[in-house]
C-alpha cells in the first residue's frame, strides 16, 4: 500500500512539489509547492509517482504514461489538461523535460486520433 506523507522540507524534494521513494512505496508532497497547482495538475502527479512505484520504474515517460492512461477521457478536457499538467511543472529548457512533453504529445495523437 501506497504511503503519502507531507514535508515541505524533504531532502529528496529538493524544489520539487512531489515526489517518490520507490524502495519503501511512499509518495512525499511538498504542501506549499503542491497545493497552488490545480486539481487536476495535482491528480496527474499524484498518479505520475504512483506509476514510479507500481511499475518500478526510474523511466518519466513511463511514469507520465501511466498517468495519462489513468486519467485520459476521465473528466471534460482531460486530454487538453494532461498536456497542460506535463507544461506546469516541466519549465525551462532541459532536454529531458523536452523529451518526456514530446513523448506524451506523441501519446495524446495517437489517443485522440482513435477516441
Amino acid at each position: 500500500m501506497i504511503q503519502v506523507i507531507y514535508d515541505a522540507t524533504h531532502p529528496d524534494l529538493q524544489d520539487c512539489p512531489i515526489g517518490c521513494i520507490r524502495s519503501q512505496e511512499v509518495i512525499i508532497i511538498n504542501p506549499d509547492l503542491f497545493y497552488p497547482m490545480r486539481a487536476f495538475d495535482q491528480q496527474f502527479w499524484l498518479l505520475h509517482e504512483e506509476g514510479h512505484i507500481k511499475l518500478n520504474t526510474s523511466d518519466e515517460v513511463l511514469a507520465d504514461s501511466f498517468a495519462f492512461d489513468a486519467l485520459v477521457g476521465s473528466q471534460f478536457r482531460s486530454l487538453k489538461q494532461i498536456c497542460a499538467a506535463l507544461d506546469s511543472l516541466l519549465v525551462g529548457s532541459n532536454p529531458e523535460f523536452e523529451r518526456r512533453k514530446s513523448s506524451l504529445m506523441d501519446r495524446a495523437i495517437r489517443w485522440d486520433a482513435t477516441h
